[in-house]
């Protein structure tokens, strides 16, 4: 198991006692996940980004939360052949990844695409019709050429009367996944049990700025996938 800082002592373990209320809306079906669990012991995932994906934050070579995600899965399936792509890339809004969906991931053949996308979209305001508009392009792609979709909830934010339009987007991705049919990822409700919890000061797992995601929050988020996949996938 991955340990989320030098000294700690299983901290996927430790997760738990935060995953509460997350745990419990995230039951996710993936049906060609399932069926290459089934017939070829086999996942593989894509993961679609900005920074806090590609793992801007973390203080460790690789404390981004698809490679904890990686090692969590792989953790827990030992026999299987476990895969999880890393394609964020910071600063990007979701147009800018759609634009490479083809080569990112319809070429990657995954079983699961996880997109975590709308926080830089929020900050420039894009406007919530036209991201509405490439998000459904990109699951609509993604499902046609037989790849599961989840989608990533945006981070809880102290304070989020600095972000104007952040409720306005965050609103905007649940009622789309709901439309559409796609799993939301519950990284909102986790980062604010962490932070409620009294276990941290917000900088230990959301870093300075709220916006650069550290190895705590990475190890939990990863926990959180794991479980979620698992339980009702395979």
């Amino acid at each position: 198991m991955v340990a989320a800082e030098s000294g700690d002592v299983d901290f996927a373990y430790e997760c738990r006692n935060w995953l509460g209320k997350a745990e419990e809306t995230f039951k996710p079906s993936f049906p060609t996940t399932a069926r290459e669990f089934r017939e070829h012991n086999a996942l593989k995932i894509v993961v679609l980004g900005s920074s806090t994906t590609e793992g801007a934050g973390p203080d460790s070579n690789d404390g981004s939360y698809p490679a904890a995600l990686a090692q969590e899965l792989q953790d827990a399936l030992p026999t299987y052949k476990v895969v999880v792509v890393n394609k964020g890339i910071g600063g990007q809004t979701a147009y800018d990844m759609l634009q490479r969906l083809d080569e990112d991931v319809l070429e990657e053949r995954p079983t699961l695409l996880i997109w975590d996308t709308v926080v830089m979209d929020m900050l420039v305001n894009t406007g919530r019709d036209r991201l509405a508009r490439v998000l459904r392009k990109g699951i609509e792609q993604a499902k046609a050429a037989g790849i599961d979709v989840a989608l990533m909830d945006l981070p809880w934010f102290p304070r989020q009367e600095r972000y104007p339009h952040y409720q306005q987007y965050r609103s905007m991705l649940l009622s789309l996944a709901q439309r559409m049919n796609v799993p939301i990822i519950p990284r909102y409700e986790l980062m604010k049990a962490m932070a409620l919890s009294g276990d941290f000061a917000l900088p230990e797992f959301a870093g300075p700025d709220m916006l650069r995601l550290t190895e705590k929050h990475n190890q939990c988020l990863a926990v959180l996938i794991s479980n979620g996949l698992l339980k009702n996938n395979h």
